[in-house]
């Protein structure tokens, strides 16, 4: 229900009152989950990822809503009636990942996700299983986005043939 203010009262005149209440029926229209105590930001773990493409650093992450099984353990547990998004529909963007090019990821030099200064080693997805928090947020044309914020393991092997050789020098030589 709307209270009038038809004469207003000092600062609040009927103009702000309506603008007033307009933003806060705005803002009870984007509780998106209208489950005010599961909210806009929650755990979840990531299932899988999608690379968006060949070669960029740049995936879609399947992701299922989880909570804390209780304050005294270090593990999670699937809601009831949890949210969820497959690399196709509902997918979740991790916004570190979105400055990366064809060239460069985290503003290292790549070629097809391998570091072009250190042979061997590529940018790799968000692993599964990973817990992370998830945002819900409307995009500009506003749709429903869900992102996070994690870094991405850098994985790989030292390439075959590296020697390594210490020359200490002669001891005692003048």
């Amino acid at each position: 229900m709307k209270p009038t203010i038809s004469k207003g009262l000092g600062a609040l005149t009927p103009e702000t009152w309506s603008e007033i209440y307009a933003s806060v029926q705005a803002n009870k229209q984007q509780d998106f989950t209208g489950d005010h105590e599961r909210g806009k930001r929650f755990i979840a773990v990531i299932d899988s990822s999608s690379i968006v493409t060949a070669g960029t650093a740049i995936w879609k992450y399947a992701w299922t809503e989880k909570r804390r099984a209780s304050n005294t353990t270090n593990s999670v547990t699937t809601v009831d009636s949890a949210r969820s998004g497959t690399t196709s529909t509902g997918y979740a963007v991790n916004l570190l990942e979105l400055a990366n090019t064809a060239g460069t990821a985290y503003g290292f030099a790549v070629s097809s996700l391998t570091l072009t200064n250190a042979d061997g080693y590529q940018i790799k997805p968000i692993p599964n299983g990973t817990p992370v928090e998830m945002i819900m947020r409307r995009a500009n044309d506003g749709s429903l986005s869900y992102e996070f914020i994690a870094p991405n393991p850098i994985d790989g092997i030292c390439p075959a043939g590296v020697v390594q050789f210490l020359d200490g020098g002669s001891y005692g030589e003048s």
